[in-house]
């Protein structure tokens, strides 16, 4: 029999018996089965530190590939780097089904700029048209344009009838973005016979659709354009899961069109100008019970020069299944959130009934009218486990505020970035990890990220002396991951419908 106990032949000198030497390989044999699990976790992490995972798929692709043989090789088996591609007028149809072909089944991606609206048919023979119509299977477009003539003028081809023609990949997009970039002075994007529901009315069954449309102001002048419709049909809207919506004019067209997405799951709307009509206006009428979105998990709302009033979109739409809200204003004199926007954000949560789903609240470039006021916002939101505040106004009492109202039991990740308009950062710091303090104790990690605009002194060093001198043990034993940055990431908006 084995001996248990081998303290005495691992801590002196003496010989080991038969019995202990047996035990002793047994051990050795374990301890480097241990080992090559530790080796092989140690390269998995240091793998996951290598610089060739911030290259993007597309940069450098084919000069990586000509590196050495090994190199190549490598990069032809990783399909997902050939399936993205952006397509410029250089590009032959044979260049760029040779480049996909290597991506496999991975699904693929274009994008391309469509030119000035031209005479006669430009797209007949082009690379994009010949790859929508022959090319292989794609799973997402993205169209920009700087004229909606280019843009109507490729729709328009594809939107011909082909009755017993084979399905071509145009036909079996998933996903669709659209962005009319701008519009040149003198020339109306809807005089004629190109307005708009005319274009999007020919759009394939895609079940992700991102539309941005041109600035009112070079598209109407003067005119307020309640009365132009988008035309996205019912049939397609009723089929979307993801919908991005991109619109400055001074109108109602999302509230129209959200009337008919019974199956959307992700929403992004950019507007500055919602105009909500009386229901004797152009004959709108709304549900009196809201728009019920009863399979909507995200919705994002961007780019609010005026919170208040903007926010009134929140009135007419009910999410009871909604696990994240995003709200983006512009940080200038009226990204105030005053009193009546507050309001508004908490009787979204109550008539919606998501308070019980909704874990995720990032808000950015806001400045809150009353800190105490803000702060309670989020006693009516229980089940939050993430929340982000960037560019946003806080102060000390706004910590003070979350933790006499014992606001957010759950929270797991926190970050709070670019904070404006704070005078004492120990001071700001200090309330911040006392609101964490009263949280207790926790098994379960919470990851807490804080920056500020311009960098100082204080660490996260700091944090931990600040927090050592309550005598309440360490942040550790709290489960609390502190970081403080000196610069947070700046948002990405290159590709703002990535749902």
């Amino acid at each position: 029999m084995a001996p248990g106990d081998l303290s005495r032949v691992l801590w002196t000198n003496d010989a080991p018996s038969p019995a202990e030497e047996t035990a002793l390989k047994k051990a050795v044999s374990k301890l480097e089965r241990k080992l090559k699990i530790i080796q092989r976790n140690l390269d998995q992490h240091k793998g996951a530190l290598s610089v060739i995972r911030r290259f993007p798929y597309e940069i450098r692709l084919l000069k990586l590939g000509r590196v050495c043989r090994g190199w190549r090789e490598a990069s032809l088996l990783e399909h997902r780097l050939w399936s993205r591609l952006e397509l410029g007028r250089e590009g032959t149809y044979e260049q760029v089904t040779t480049w996909l072909n290597r991506s496999g089944n991975v699904a693929k991606s274009l994008s391309t700029r469509l030119g000035k609206k031209e005479d006669d048919d430009i797209f007949a023979n082009s690379t994009i048209v010949r790859l929508l119509t022959d090319g292989p299977p794609f799973d997402h477009l993205c169209l920009s344009c700087g004229h909606v003539g280019a843009l109507a003028q490729f729709i328009y081809h594809f939107g011909l009838a082909r009755v017993g023609a084979p399905l071509r990949p145009w036909d079996g997009l998933r996903s669709l973005v659209i962005d009319i970039c701008y519009q040149p002075d003198g020339a109306s994007a809807f005089d004629g016979a190109t307005p708009p529901n005319t274009i999007y009315s020919l759009l394939p069954p895609v079940k992700s659709l991102a539309i941005s449309l041109p600035n009112q102001e070079f598209t109407f002048g003067a005119r307020i354009p309640h009365d132009v419709p988008i035309g996205v049909t019912p049939t397609l809207l009723a089929g979307l899961t993801s919908l991005g919506f991109s619109c400055d004019w001074e109108s109602d067209h999302i509230l129209s069109m959200l009337q008919e997405c019974t199956n959307l799951e992700h929403l992004i709307v950019e507007f500055n100008n919602l105009v909500v009509l009386d229901p004797d206006q152009l004959g709108r009428t709304y549900p009196l019970d809201g728009i019920h979105l009863t399979k909507l998990r995200s919705l994002e709302l961007r780019w609010l020069r005026r919170p208040t009033q903007q926010l009134r979109i929140l009135r007419h739409i009910i999410a009871p299944y909604l696990t994240s809200l995003t709200i983006f204003a512009e940080m200038d004199e009226n990204s105030t959130l005053s009193l009546g926007s507050t309001r508004a954000i908490k009787r979204f949560i109550k008539r919606s009934r998501c308070q019980d789903t909704l874990c995720s609240l990032q808000l950015q470039r806001i400045d809150p009218e009353d800190p105490e006021d803000f702060a309670s916002i989020f006693t009516s939101m229980p089940g939050l486990t993430r929340l982000s505040l960037r560019q946003v106004t806080v102060d000390e009492d706004f910590w003070r505020s979350l933790r006499k109202g014992k606001c957010l039991p759950h929270l797991e990740e926190l970050e709070v970035l670019e904070v404006t308009d704070v005078e004492d950062s120990w001071g700001f710091i200090r309330e911040l990890l006392r609101f964490l303090e009263a949280q207790g104790k926790r098994e379960k990690k919470r990851d807490v990220l804080v920056s500020f605009p311009k960098p100082g002194s204080f660490t996260t060093s700091d944090a931990e002396y600040i927090w050592a001198s309550r005598k309440n043990g360490s942040l550790k034993d709290f489960a609390i991951e502190f970081g403080i940055i000196r610069k947070a990431i700046e948002y990405d908006i290159s590709d703002p419908w990535n749902f």
